[in-house]
């Protein structure tokens, strides 16, 4: 169950994080025996994500298809809501 979340979220990195890391990340995960620490996994891969997309600028300058800016699109939007939510407390 949680090998394809896994896999998705490795899907929405930067194409260039991707290429240089995905396999790796992907073999650690496969290789990981016990429940709790593929759940930690998949949790160090979703901040990944975040950082990855929102921390470093050159992700920015690939050449995307339109399809491929949704990851950009869905996390800018999940930061303004955060962003609302935060002023409005």
């Amino acid at each position: 169950m949680l090998r394809p979340l896994y896999c998705c979220v490795l899907r929405l990195h930067p194409p260039g994080f991707r290429r240089r890391f995905a396999g790796e990340m992907l073999s650690i995960f496969d290789h990981t025996p016990e429940k709790p620490a593929a759940a930690r996994l998949l949790a160090d891969g979703l901040l990944s994500l975040l950082r990855q997309w929102t921390l470093r600028p050159e992700s920015w300058h690939e050449i995307y298809p339109p399809s491929s800016l949704l990851p950009m699109a869905f996390l800018h939007s999940i930061l303004s809501i955060h962003s609302a939510l935060v002023r409005e407390r």
